[in-house]
């Protein structure tokens, strides 16, 4: 017997207890789901179903005030009338994502038939998405506004015409005055007066996005009921010894390291059996249910070995556990408090942003902070393996010391 024997035997007892596999594998979905969906009306770009759009008026007209006014009514948006430097502020501190500049001059430009372009300012991580959709918004009523302001012009055109005419000439005849309107209507449809330009400002640095609902709770979940497994682990090898079967396994030819590196390979299959079906089942689940599709990065070897040290500390984890718990109930209640503790001060339960302060800095010495801050590095921000080494590293490091403590106080006896 080797120690892959050992990790297949592992495996087959846990998939042949069905509380187990429910802890195992259909518990995290379930608290992803319905977290997720119950969390999707304050977290992440559809936290509100009107958008809010910070405006700077710089023309301050009667017609700049009309039209803030029909943007406000046109549904969908919540208009937000802001001054410029709070808007410069806003966007430099990420607090703002966008904001709508009316530009001097506008009123008048427009009276006078000219052309004018209103900017959507948005910052570098603002969603494409949210700011695309303010655009059409925007746009939308510049739209509704050119129209009226065009064809007014024309009839007024039209009218000058007509009184400038001489004599009896038909120049109000219904055929030209259909043409007239067909004309001034194409025209505002093909080249209206008021345009919206999409804009980033050169000035505004790159922030830290927040996580939507299920970019928060699904590798929150995911991470502890992976740490979770340590526990399961630590607990199969007090029952092996307190029934004597890990004394029998002693007695086998092989040396005593075989054993618990087979402990090992056995929790690690386990975990990465538990990661790739908890991903699989929200990628299909999620969007199934009407929640929001999740995007696993733009990486996946960053992903993946993010997720194989998760695991080896996970592993590493579990062998520590079971070296200083002298009774069950330790590893179970004990065990289970530490780890979900753990698992909220890391910030898998919320966002570690919401922590703030002490609480943040705490957070620091536990592996799951780690874990979440790479996993959302990847995931939200759209970083590669480069932007996420730190965390790597640290969660190596909690790998190495967790497998040399657990090693070292481990009893076979």
């Amino acid at each position: 017997m080797n120690a892959v024997h050992i990790a297949i035997k592992d495996i087959r007892i846990l998939l042949s207890d069905r509380s187990g596999l429910l802890t195992t594998f259909l518990l995290p979905m379930i608290f992803i789901v319905v977290l997720t969906g119950a969390m999707q009306g304050w977290m992440g770009p559809n936290a509100d179903s009107a958008l809010l759009l910070p405006v700077v008026d710089r023309d301050g007209s009667a017609t700049a005030r009309e039209y803030v006014a029909s943007l406000g009514d046109a549904g969908g948006v919540r208009v937000e009338r802001i001054d410029e430097t709070g808007a410069i502020a806003g966007l430099r501190d990420g607090s703002l994502r966008n904001v709508l500049v009316i530009p001097t001059g506008f009123g008048e430009r427009l009276a006078a038939g000219q052309a004018t372009s209103l900017r959507l300012l948005a910052h570098p991580d603002a969603n494409a998405t949210t700011t695309e959709t303010l655009a059409r918004a925007a746009g939308g009523v510049a739209s509704g506004m050119s129209l009226t302001t065009q064809m007014a012009a024309g009839f007024q055109g039209a009218e000058a015409a007509m009184a400038a005419a001489p004599g009896e000439q038909p120049i109000f005849a219904p055929e030209r005055i259909a043409e007239q309107v067909e004309a001034q209507y194409t025209r505002a449809q093909t080249d209206p007066l008021i345009s919206v330009e999409q804009v980033t400002p050169a000035h505004v640095g790159a922030a830290a996005l927040t996580p939507t609902a299920a970019q928060q709770n699904v590798p929150g979940y995911t991470i502890i009921f992976v740490f979770l497994t340590a526990q399961a682990t630590a607990q199969s090898i007090y029952r092996e010894k307190r029934d004597g079967s890990f004394r029998r396994l002693l007695a086998a030819p092989m040396a005593r390291s075989t054993l618990l590196i087979g402990k090992m390979l056995g929790n690690a299959a386990t975990c990465l059996l538990q990661v790739g079906a908890i991903l699989a089942a929200s990628l299909v689940l999620l969007p199934l249910l009407g929640m929001e599709r999740l995007g696993l990065g733009q990486d996946p070897l960053a992903l993946a070995l993010v997720t194989l040290l998760m695991v080896v500390c996970s592993t590493g984890l579990g062998v520590l556990i079971a070296a200083v718990a002298r009774t069950e109930g330790q590893i179970g209640g004990l065990g289970a408090l530490v780890l979900w503790t753990a698992g909220a001060l890391g910030g898998c339960l919320f966002p570690p942003f919401l922590l703030g302060g002490l609480l943040d800095t705490l957070g620091r010495i536990v592996p799951h902070y780690w874990a979440i801050r790479a996993y959302q590095d990847l995931i939200v921000r759209g970083q590669t393996l480069s932007g996420v080494l730190p965390e790597m590293l640290a969660l190596g490091v909690f790998a190495a010391v967790f497998t040399a403590v657990g090693v070292w106080r481990f009893r076979y006896a």
